[in-house]
């Protein structure tokens, strides 16, 4: 996590686009999954898998409610994020969530935990989205981080 900042920060200018203005009532919420097949197979395989059943439960949603909430998710592959033990590994921008170890068969549950929490970066004192593939938060200290876990694990 040397390059969190970095990354952060390159999130920011994707989304908000050059000039740095954003709407502060856009409901969009951008996930970025790790498909960096040439730096390590695992992001590859288990990434690319990840971003198909992400694709494949966005339609069926949206095709069942034209007008479902997940209308707000706006789906990206990018390339290292760090953390290939963890694959598949996925940012949540605005929470500022940073997911790991998600399988296909995991994306449901996690799109209905993303969707039923506000449109905003989360603080050092809300639990994780998903807990059990939480791997940490941007804008949190290292030590912010580890006690926001042992307070979500006890």
């Amino acid at each position: 996590m040397d390059n969190m900042e970095e990354v952060d920060e390159q999130l920011r200018v994707h989304t908000e686009g050059s000039s740095g203005a954003v709407s502060s009532n856009s409901d969009d919420v951008h996930l970025y999954v790790c498909t960096h097949g040439s730096r390590d197979c695992r992001c590859g395989d288990t990434g690319g898998a990840v971003v198909r059943a992400i694709k494949d439960e966005l339609r069926k949603r949206r095709d069942a409610d034209p007008s479902d909430p997940s209308t707000c998710i706006k789906l990206a592959e990018v390339a290292h994020i760090g953390g290939h033990k963890y694959a598949a590994n996925i940012l949540v921008y605005p929470h500022g969530e940073w997911l790991g170890e998600v399988e296909p068969e995991d994306v449901p549950k996690i799109l209905d935990a993303i969707l039923a929490s506000p449109t905003r970066p989360r603080n050092a004192n809300e639990i994780p989205i998903c807990p059990r593939h939480w791997r940490g938060r941007m804008g949190l200290s290292k030590d912010e981080q580890v006690q926001l876990l042992q307070r979500t694990s006890s």
